[in-house]
Order: C-alpha cells, then sequence, then structure tokens
C-alpha cells in the first residue's frame, strides 16, 4: 500500500471513529449557526463551506488523546496539556488527506489561537488569526459549555454566552461575539431574556 492510499485509509478511518463519538460543532445546528455567523461577518459561500468542513473535522486529533485526559474532571498536569494542544497538529496531519485546501487547514490550526495572543499553537495575536478560525473559537466554546457532560450538566444559553462575552477581547474576537450574540437573538436561541449576557454584553 503506497504511503498516500495508507494516510487515505487512516484519515478515513479516524473520521468513522469521531463519527461514533460525536462531535458538537459537525452536527446541523452547528453548521447553521456557523453558516449564519459567516454571512453576518460577510464570509463568501465558499468561505462559509470551508469554516463548515473545518467545524466538522478540527477536534479529530482529541481521538488519540487518552479518554482519561479527554473526560477527566481533574485539572491538568503538564504533560497532559501538552498531549491536549498538540491534538490541533495532529489533526491536521491525520485529516490531511480529507482537507480541500490550505484555507480550511488554517482554520483548524488556529482555532485555539487567542485574540489576545496567548493560545496555541503559534501565538498569532488579533486580526492574524484567520476569520474562520476566530468564528469556529467561538461556535466550539458555545456548544462546549452548552453540551451536557459526563462530569457537568450543561450551561443554560444565557450562562454560555454570559461566559464567551467575559473572555471578549482576550479569548475571543469582540467582533464576533457581538455578530454571534446578534445571530441568537434573531433566531431566539437565548430564551426570554437575552439582556443577561455578562459585563461585556453592551
Amino acid at each position: 500500500m503506497s504511503t498516500s492510499v495508507g494516510r487515505t485509509v487512516e484519515a478515513v478511518q479516524l473520521l468513522l471513529k469521531i463519527r461514533r463519538t460525536g462531535v458538537p460543532t459537525s452536527t446541523p445546528e452547528a453548521l447553521d449557526l456557523l453558516a449564519k455567523l459567516a454571512r453576518r461577518l460577510g464570509v463568501g459561500e465558499t468561505g462559509a463551506r470551508r469554516m463548515q468542513y473545518a467545524a466538522a473535522l478540527h477536534d479529530a486529533g482529541m481521538a488519540r488523546v487518552e479518554d482519561e485526559i479527554v473526560l477527566g474532571d481533574t485539572a491538568l498536569d503538564m504533560d497532559e496539556r501538552d498531549e491536549v494542544e498538540r491534538h490541533v497538529e495532529q489533526g491536521v496531519d491525520l485529516m490531511a488527506p480529507l482537507l480541500p485546501d490550505d484555507a480550511t487547514i488554517d482554520i483548524m490550526r488556529h482555532h485555539h489561537e487567542r485574540f489576545d495572543g496567548t493560545g496555541y499553537p503559534t501565538g498569532l495575536k488579533g486580526q492574524e488569526i484567520p476569520l474562520g478560525a476566530r468564528l469556529l473559537a467561538v461556535i466550539d466554546a458555545w456548544f462546549s459549555l452548552t453540551r451536557q457532560r459526563p462530569f457537568r450538566a450543561g450551561m443554560s444559553p444565557v450562562a454560555a454566552l454570559a461566559e464567551i462575552t467575559s473572555h471578549t477581547g482576550s479569548q475571543f474576537d469582540p467582533q464576533v461575539v457581538r455578530e454571534f450574540k446578534a445571530v441568537l437573538v434573531t433566531d431566539n436561541l437565548l430564551g426570554s431574556d437575552p439582556q443577561k449576557t455578562g459585563p461585556h454584553a453592551n
């Protein structure tokens, strides 16, 4: 078996594995929310499709991280944190045969960067971070916070948005958060009290 065919087979096997375990940002609800946010920020259809593709595959590398680390409810030690942070490059490398272009790869690679430059894997800051990655960071956080986990209940939509807005300007792009809130309000996803969204809501 050639190297390229072997890598493609491995990528497909990994894709089947993450499909079985579930990826919150690959659901129709998540992909629709991402497309609406992309449109509000002036991203074209091609760009929106790239973001949706990246959203479905961006955490593929986590399938290689030990379950005890992924599902644990205690603070990670340095080695465990290094393993988690390596999942980004591992995922890009493993899924490369299935990725359509470099722009999609960049979205996947940089979705854990932080707006203030303290993220990983390369410490990009502000507008240096690809727009798709900045959008995916917010969507990823939203579904991570609202999703039921074995060790904790999911947050309410209002509480989750409050948590995200509290990290505006540090972890998240303020413009992306502002437009994300507008999408949630328009789609009535915050319930009856959308104003209670944290100190940076305005």
